[in-house]
């Protein structure tokens, strides 16, 4: 759910407990001396972590982790699980009461379920003894309400820079055939029926003229906007998008791609393997996908395997979900929040004080070695910011600890061009990272309208029915974008009638009450 700059600026519920813990003491140590808890991490498995720096539980980092943690009272043992199956395997983890003592998750309904249930340890009184001494350096008073509950210290959230989605296209396919960069929906369209017609690349009955992954990955967040009449208010969007009149002339439009040829059928694909094979494949025109899917070394650095399989190769980052160019800018609803995942630990965890110490180191002396390396070893600091020594080393010893463990920010998040020139750091070429810094600041930044409404409060019809709601509507919506022609309209009015029927309409209700009690005062 989202919400306009201005709305995103107002502050939420003020807690005197939390606010009495940036008065603590400034202490290190967490535990008695000489004694040291071990607490288990979750740690997202991404297949990434070179062999060369051993395995996800035993490395140079976990090494550096544990030699830290050690006078504060902590040590780190981290669990595994891969990050395409985190959230089946995460549930079920804290369902059977053997989830890690620190975990972490995007799904604010999740937490919501265990905050209810009282399954998630309460940090408020921890927090105002001095528990997290250093957190005041780094976290305003609005930082930490984004991670209560009900006004309690139930989460930690991860504090990011919000940037949006790209499609990327085949720019040398679109030279090849004298085309301009797609700026409409409708011209988007007319490329990709060029890119099937004409098959630049030379690829046959391989060819993808459009991939989308990941159950549909972005029909609301990109595609939606070329389908509205105008911007939604902040009510509306604070209820489940599935609801809005323009889902429907979105995903039928996704749906006739499909029957044109254009659209491949991997929107089935969860597992992503094959997307990414047809992409460093040279198989795609389009391809919609976070920002920095294609440098990123935690994807694999596609784009950099893409030219070497096809030396010719250029691909170019766009946005053109919106109706005409007249338009003054296309729009897009976040799909990355300011805040990003929250930590927070099951009530199974004997070592609350641990857990808190690890938050606190990696939150603040951490955060660097978690982002950048070693000073000296890694990067260098020049004018107070990281100059990388060796690329290629960078990327074999850093560039694949941040996307895989639980940290607490990124670094420059109040200064977006320091912010993208440093998150840009970790992609293996130069000119991957001036690209990437050009394109996405123009489209997927420039264009961000909406962030996450934060609505901190117990959410009973969230928690009463989003969990079945959402998964039925999770595997309804690839149905309905394979759909035949002729079902369409049946296929997404009866998911959408389930979907209110069965807790969606009630979610909404909860939602916009939630919204009017929080910032309408």
């Amino acid at each position: 759910m989202q919400v306009s700059k201005t709305v995103g600026a107002l502050a939420l519920v003020a807690v005197l407990a939390a606010s009495a813990a940036w008065g603590g003491a400034q202490g290190e140590g967490t535990g008695a001396a000489g004694k040291v808890a071990e607490i288990s991490v979750l740690a997202w498995d991404r297949g990434t972590t070179p062999s060369t720096q051993g395995t996800i539980e035993k490395n140079w980092w976990v090494d550096y982790v544990n030699e830290h943690l050690a006078p504060r009272g902590a040590k780190v043992r981290y669990v595994p699980i891969p990050r395409n199956q985190e959230g089946e395997k995460l549930s079920t983890m804290l369902a059977a009461g053997d989830a890690p003592d620190i975990s972490f998750t995007y799904n604010v309904d999740l937490i919501l379920l265990y905050v209810k249930s009282g399954g998630l340890i309460d940090f408020t009184d921890l927090v105002a003894k001095g528990g997290a001494p250093n957190l005041p350096k780094y976290f305003t008073q609005e930082d930490m309400e984004a991670g209560r509950i009900n006004g309690r210290q139930y989460t930690f959230p991860y504090k990011n820079a919000s940037f949006g989605d790209l499609t990327w296209i085949r720019k040398d396919w679109l030279d090849k055939l004298g085309l301009a960069e797609p700026e409409t929906v409708d011209e988007l369209t007319a490329v990709l029926k060029q890119f099937k017609a004409k098959d630049p690349g030379g690829v046959g009955d391989r060819l993808i003229p459009f991939l989308m992954t990941r159950s549909v990955n972005g029909w609301d967040t990109d595609v939606m906007p070329a389908f509205m009449d105008q911007l939604p208010g902040p009510e509306k969007l604070v209820t489940p998008r599935q609801m809005w009149p323009e889902a429907k002339p979105t995903l039928k439009y996704l749906n006739g791609l499909y029957h044109q040829g254009l659209l491949a059928d991997m929107v089935l694909d969860k597992q992503e393997d094959q997307e990414k094979q047809r992409f460093v494949r040279g198989e795609v025109g389009a391809y919609l996908q976070m920002g920095h899917r294609p440098f990123h070394p935690a994807y694999g650095s596609l784009y950099m395997k893409l030219q070497e399989n096809v030396p010719t190769a250029r691909i170019v980052g766009t946005s053109p979900w919106r109706r005409t160019r007249s338009d003054k800018k296309g729009v897009q609803f976040s799909s990355a929040s300011y805040y990003a995942y929250r930590l927070f630990s099951p009530l199974s965890n004997k070592h609350p004080e641990a857990a808190l110490a690890y938050i606190d180191w990696i939150g603040s002396d951490g955060t660097i070695p978690y982002l950048l390396g070693i000073d000296g070893k890694d990067h260098l600091m020049v004018d107070g910011f990281p100059r990388i020594i060796d690329a290629k080393q960078f990327a074999e010893r850093v560039g694949w600890i941040q996307p895989q463990y639980p940290g607490m920010r990124f670094i420059f998040t109040d200064n977006i061009d320091k912010w993208m020139r440093y998150y840009s750091l970790a992609f293996v070429r130069e000119q991957d990272r001036e690209q990437w810094i050009r394109e996405a600041r123009h489209v997927a930044i420039d264009k961000l309208e909406y962030k996450d409404i934060l609505l901190n409060a117990e959410k009973p019809m969230r928690v009463k029915y989003a969990a079945l709601i959402n998964t039925a509507w999770d595997a309804a919506l690839p149905k309905i974008v394979l759909a035949p022609a002729d079902q369409f309209d049946k296929l997404f009015d009866q998911a959408v009638k389930d979907y209110r029927d069965n807790g969606g309409d009630a979610i909404a209700r909860e939602a916009v009450e939630l919204y009017n009690k929080i910032y309408k005062k």
